[in-house]
């Protein structure tokens, strides 16, 4: 595999992107900056507003968030999925490429944690990895007659609309225009297939594979028995419209992004836009899935 083709300009650094609340001290990302420096190769660090706590080590150049995105070729985060999300939210739309180090509990978007530093180091270095592509949501919210007038965002694992006040909320969706459900329940998602391992899966939703062409539609406590989650293909334009008499509010990848008022409507389909993956590791979906989320108690090593 050509490792500059998918990193970029050889001089472009490697971007490391720590959360100091999973990674304590940066402890770990620092020690992978070093064991880059050892090999040869060059890393900046995001020092995010007010994390001013955890003096860098001599040698170690600093930049925004923001800035980190605009100059690395790739981007390594330390931390747990909520880290990742936020990482990918500001890679995927400039196609960069991101290595997750899982430094929280489940760490489904990551790739590898801290005893596999060393190795994942060598890996970027002599282009031992693949590019996992993963499909997100474009979410467009009506702000008048035309679409032009809509506010738009991004997803990778979910977009959920859903009261806020301990109210149900109700909502009808379409899917290319024809009327599917209506829900009465504390809100409804809709996931991709990254997404079904997340909130989707709270909440009853199916699995579905990365690669699967598909997203899912899952009401969220429905007050009702006939409601499910059901599976529609991913080119579908899925619409999904207000009627109550109470505001909702859109959340995007758990982060909240916009309020909609009753008898308002937004759309979701497939974004143009991918998430990129990096994979170091030859462990699949399944064994992810088996060793993340699938073993219990009794089968424990």
């Amino acid at each position: 595999m050509n490792r500059r083709k998918i990193l970029g300009p050889a001089d472009r650094p490697i971007g490391i992107y720590s959360n100091p609340l999973k990674d304590i001290n940066h402890a770990a990302a620092f020690k992978f900056i070093e064991y880059l420096k050892a090999i040869g190769m060059k890393a900046v660090f995001a020092r995010e507003a007010g994390d001013t706590g955890f003096p860098c080590p001599v040698g170690i150049e600093t930049v925004s968030l923001e800035k980190l995105f605009g100059i690395s070729g790739l981007i390594v985060v330390f931390g747990g999925d909520g880290t990742m999300l936020r990482a990918i939210n500001g890679a995927a739309p400039l196609k960069i490429p991101v290595l997750g180090v899982n430094m929280g509990n489940v760490g489904f978007l990551t790739e590898t944690d801290a005893g596999g530093l060393e190795a994942a180091a060598k890996a970027l270095k002599d282009g031992r990895f693949e590019i996992d592509e993963r499909s997100m949501l474009d979410i467009r919210v009506s702000r008048g007659a035309a679409d032009l007038s809509a506010a738009a965002y991004l997803a990778l694992n979910e977009i959920a609309v859903r009261e806020s006040a301990l109210k149900i909320a109700r909502v009808h969706v379409s899917i290319d225009g024809s009327p599917v459900c209506e829900y009465s329940a504390d809100g409804v998602l809709v996931a991709t297939p990254t997404g079904s391992t997340a909130y989707s899966l709270s909440a009853g939703g199916p699995i579905l594979a990365p690669d699967v062409n598909a997203l899912i539609i899952t009401p969220l406590n429905p007050h009702a028995l006939h409601c499910r989650s059901f599976v529609v293909s991913d080119s579908s334009k899925i619409e999904i419209r207000t009627y109550g008499k109470d505001k909702l509010q859109i959340i995007a990848d758990g982060a909240y992004k916009t309020t909609i008022e009753p008898d308002q409507s937004f759309s979701v389909v497939k974004a143009s836009i991918k998430a990129r993956f990096i994979k170091t590791e030859s462990l699949s979906f399944y064994n992810k899935l088996w060793h993340k989320l699938g073993r219990t108690g009794l089968y424990r090593d």
